[in-house]
Formats: C-alpha cells, structure tokens, sequence
C-alpha cells in the first residue's frame, strides 16, 4: 500500500472523536522512526519515501491488524489505538512490533530502523479525554526518545503525570528508570 493511502492524523483524530465511552481499556500509542532525519539526509527523501516508508507502514498494518488501528500522523510518526488490551498485552503487542520493525530491512538502505513508543494505557474509567490521552502518549514518546530510543514508554499510575513516565521496555533489571526533575 502507498504511503499516500495511509490515514492521517486527522482522519484518525475523527475517529476518536465519538462521545461513547466504552466499558474498556484502551492504549493509544504515538511510534516514531529513530534517526529519521539522518535517514531522509543519508538516502535522500525520495528513496527513504519509496524504500522505506512503505514497507515500514505495510508491517503495521499487519501486525496491528484485527488488534487495532494504524493511522500515519507524518512521514515518521504513527498512531496506534489498540482498543480492549489489558496493560501486559498492550506493552507486549508494542514491543513485539518494535522487534519486528527493527528487523525489517529495506532497499538500497543499510541498517534497520528501531522507534520510540510512548503509550498512554487508560482504564474505562479514566478522566481524561481522548485528545488528552493522545497527548499524554505522544510525551511519553518524547519521554522515549530523550531516553535511549528503541524502547518503550509509559506511565506507571492513573494520574499520567511527568513524575510517573518510566521506561518500560527494553526490560532491564535492577531498578525502573523513572523521570528525574
């Protein structure tokens, strides 16, 4: 599937944008391709658009399939909705598609590419609103990045504060990272 076919931001926006709530949990996740910029530099944008970005949004799909929905926010930045998963699940579906996407491999490009995942994990009875949960996963995305990139992050509590974010995969023993201020 071209890139282009993909839905953006704002189609994924009007499709959160229903007032039901769900008796349910539901894990948005904000995705974004390390390095990216050094990619579009090395390999130029063009090939990167042709080589990559395609495969890369193809192996999404199928792995979020029937689980959930993709959307393309830009040209290195996903949304994933994984509607119904329980917080284990969530992380262990997310990190099995951060597995499998560094895997990949592409084209007339070396190397692979790893992401950034920052998940908001809410229960059905959270407050926030799904603009606010979206937000709060794109800051732990941020969070990921800032923090050793190919791993995942999220909050570890209910109030989803910047006190709360951790790293949460890769899994590494001893203490959790947590956010120091």
């Amino acid at each position: 599937m071209p890139v282009s076919d993909c839905p953006t931001r704002l189609e994924a926006a009007a499709g959160l944008a229903s007032p039901i709530r769900q008796p349910t949990t539901c894990a948005p996740s904000v995705n974004d391709i390390d390095n990216f910029k050094a990619l579009n530099t090395q390999y130029t944008e063009a090939k990167v658009d042709r080589n990559l970005l395609s495969r890369f949004m193809s192996a999404i799909e199928a792995h979020v399939y029937h689980h959930g929905f993709a959307y393309r926010q830009g040209g290195d930045e996903y949304l994933i909705l994984l509607p119904s998963m329980s917080r284990a699940f969530a992380l262990a579906f997310l990190d099995e598609l951060r597995c499998k996407l560094a895997a990949l491999r592409y084209p007339l490009i070396e190397g692979s590419t790893t992401v950034s995942i920052g998940v908001c994990i809410a229960g059905p009875d959270c407050p926030l609103t799904d603009r606010e949960l979206w937000e709060r996963a794109n800051q732990a995305k941020e969070f990921a990045k800032k923090n050793g990139r190919n791993c995942i992050a999220t909050f570890d509590g209910e109030r989803f504060t910047p006190e709360e974010l951790q790293i949460v995969i890769p899994i590494t023993f001893g203490p959790t990272f947590r956010r120091q201020d």
